[in-house]
């Protein structure tokens, strides 16, 4: 346990950068070794007594100090203006952004400046294609269920499939490797795909930036 809480206090230390990282445990290792030191001070105090607590408080006033300065890191940049950042590097502000993932979707339409153009499709063909990973049935359900019973945050921008294609004649989509939404609802008849290039280098190590496909539905052939 307490090697544990070592090892990832001198990670969060080598690895400043990352905020996911940061705010999901190097909070909950300041915890830990609280209890830790909380619990030190007990045992080494217990034997002598109430003359003694004087030394108790000061110590544990060492370990709020501690856990308190762990927290506290220089502040970084907006990680709030951040989110979705690198979509806007393929221009066409004023389309529609499709997100194949929902761990790309809910922290841009939660956080992202830009929120109001992002969207999640539920497609349960898709969700059951062979092609797609086996949590895909998972993350239909866990997505249907949040648009159900949080009707007035997600009941816009979690859409059925059908609908959002009725709505929408030209949209983005996030080029994710490995997912068949594109193959089997954009139809090479009835769509125009293009690949974009961003306008500036992307850092494609970071989780959740894709590259990014126009799509434009072609207009129904003349009688």
């Amino acid at each position: 346990m307490i090697s544990l809480q070592i090892a990832l206090w001198v990670f969060s230390r080598l690895v400043p950068s990352n905020p996911l990282f940061l705010a999901r445990y190097v909070i909950g290792v300041s915890i830990g070794w609280a209890i830790i030191l909380a619990q030190l001070a007990t045992f080494f105090m217990k034997p002598f007594g109430s003359s003694t607590r004087w030394g108790a408080t000061v110590l544990l006033s060492g370990v709020v100090v501690f856990c308190w300065s762990a927290l506290i890191t220089e502040p970084g940049p907006d990680y709030r203006a951040l989110t979705g950042e690198s979509d806007g590097a393929f221009g066409h502000a004023d389309l529609p952004i499709v997100c194949l993932r929902s761990h790309d979707f809910l922290p841009r339409e939660h956080y992202s400046p830009q929120a109001d153009r992002y969207y999640y499709l539920l497609d349960w063909q898709v969700a059951v294609d062979p092609q797609n990973s086996r949590h895909a049935t998972v993350e239909f359900k866990i997505l249907d269920a949040l648009r159900r019973n949080y009707a007035e945050l997600f009941h816009q921008h979690i859409v059925l499939s059908e609908e959002f294609l009725r709505m929408h004649p030209t949209f983005l989509v996030h080029e994710v490797p490995h997912t068949s939404w594109v193959s089997l609802r954009l139809k090479p008849e009835d769509y125009t795909i293009t690949k974009l290039d961003p306008d500036r280098p992307l850092d494609y190590t970071r989780d959740g930036v894709w590259r990014m496909l126009l799509v434009q539905r072609k207009s129904p052939a003349t009688p």
